[in-house]
């Protein structure tokens, strides 16, 4: 009762306050009844005293230290508070904790409700310039820099793919970047799912970045849980962008059962696509083939798709034919792509390159499904918590295949040195920065020169 109205942080002083004030006048009255005011009634004031002086110093709710999410970051401070015994650590934890933080970032918001707690920290570079990142319940969901890849790609893939989306929805606001990139199409309406209050005012940090998503007259904002919505609502989507947390999060495992792709699907008008966020990291290949199994039982006719080559994954699964040929040659739709100062794809036939796999039945193999009456995904995702799975690339490379159409554009795309130019310029608009992005051999005079201006342009952003 008291966590929706106060949040955690003041519900649990308030209860404490009480248990230790109810045996202090408990104390108080039984020293009155009893007229032995010296020493008891000393005794009881020592008790109080002590306990006030405890109670200002020890309940120490360290929002910073929370956002940090060390309960599954351990490794980065390990070596560092092993060189500490435990009367250190009982006195000086915070500053303790301070030195272990490598990145050097400010909270501005904090926000505590019914759904766990949401974080804003601020970092700084050089030229004044800001980044945000946004924390949910200690886990990274989402930011202005680093998640920009996935974060622009969930909206503009399925937009790009589909004939004429005019209906969307997006389940969770987050950053409010996915869906703000859904409002460079010429869509009739945006239905945004977010189940914090809390996230929706953090969102308001990534206003820059955003499209003012909240503030446009498309947008249609309702706080819900995203599942209950699909179940209870009888609107229909051309689009269903999925974009929950990590399912080893508590309660986040329920939106990547094989119950939820079929609401989903079921919500989905004719030729509708649905893209779910899955990541590879943190997860082994079982784990892994355990969600695309699921997503392909019900949705066959489907793409496997990475947005930073990095781990982070698209599912993207069509309820009528596949619309990957509409990235052949200049896609319409692409005029709205080009609106957005988030990333900058001069080509939607670059998407091809961003393709892992067409045959998802194949890929991931027969086997377990996830579901809601056997919900194996909420078992299995914490245990590889820890855990890197090398087993994930090797099975990808292996059994993943793509029609010879989807090669060819590929293979074209690897032999042009314009559209090699074009990818570099891609990469670095959502700061992905990879191994091998060195000036193409063979690039003349004005190749060159276009390269070599989108690497100086991109260093004078982040130096």
């Amino acid at each position: 009762m008291l966590i929706p109205l106060m949040g955690k942080e003041k519900s649990l002083s308030l209860v404490i306050g009480v248990q230790l004030l109810v045996p202090l006048i408990v104390a108080v009255m039984i020293v009155i009844r009893e007229k032995a005011y010296q020493w008891k009634m000393g005794v009881v004031a020592a008790a109080a005293l002590a306990g006030l002086l405890l109670c200002i110093h020890y309940p120490v709710w360290d929002r910073y230290g929370l956002s940090q999410g060390k309960y599954h970051r351990f490794e980065s401070f390990k070596k560092i508070m092993e060189s500490y015994g435990w009367w250190d650590t009982l006195f000086h934890e915070r500053a303790i904790i301070d030195r272990s933080n490598l990145s050097q970032s400010r909270l501005v918001y904090y926000g505590d409700g019914i759904g766990g707690f949401t974080t804003v920290l601020e970092s700084s570079e050089p030229l004044g310039r800001v980044h945000y990142g946004l924390i949910n319940s200690g886990k990274p969901d989402a930011s202005s820099k680093q998640d920009m890849p996935t974060q622009t790609m969930s909206a503009h893939f399925p937009m790009l793919m589909h004939p004429n989306p005019r209906t969307v929805m997006v389940l969770g606001l987050a950053s409010g970047i996915t869906p703000g990139e859904v409002l460079y199409y010429p869509v009739d309406k945006l239905d945004i799912l977010e189940i914090s209050r809390e996230v929706v005012a953090a969102s308001d940090f990534f206003r820059p970045w955003n499209n003012h998503v909240l503030a446009h007259p498309k947008t249609n904002l309702i706080i819900q849980d995203g599942r209950a919505h699909l179940q209870l609502t009888n609107e229909k989507y051309d689009v269903i962008i999925s974009e929950p947390s990590n399912p080893w999060m508590a309660g986040l495992a329920t939106l990547f059962t094989q119950d939820f792709f079929l609401l989903a699907k079921d919500r989905l008008n004719r030729d509708g696509i649905f893209a779910q966020f899955i990541h590879s990291y943190q997860m082994d290949w079982p784990t892994f083939a355990l969600v695309g199994r699921t997503f392909a039982e019900v949705f066959p006719n489907s793409l496997l798709i990475t947005t930073n080559f990095r781990g982070d994954f698209l599912l993207i699964g069509f309820k009528g034919q596949n619309h990957l040929p509409r990235l052949q040659n200049e896609n319409p739709a692409m005029v709205h792509a080009r609106q957005t100062k988030n990333m900058m794809l001069q080509d939607s036939q670059l998407l091809y390159g961003i393709v892992v796999s067409e045959d998802l039945p194949r890929l991931f193999g027969p086997g377990a499904i996830h579901s809601d009456a056997r919900p194996r995904l909420e078992y299995a995702a914490p245990k590889s918590l820890y855990y890197s799975d090398p087993q994930i690339e090797a099975n990808l490379q292996m059994n993943s295949w793509v029609s010879p159409e989807t090669e060819r554009k590929t293979m074209q795309i690897q032999e042009s040195i314009d559209q090699k130019i074009n990818l570099f310029a891609y990469f670095l608009s959502v700061h992905v920065i990879l191994d091998d992005m060195d000036c193409p051999a063979g690039a003349n005079p004005v190749q060159k020169e276009r390269f070599y201006k989108l690497t100086d342009d991109y260093c004078a952003i982040i130096l």
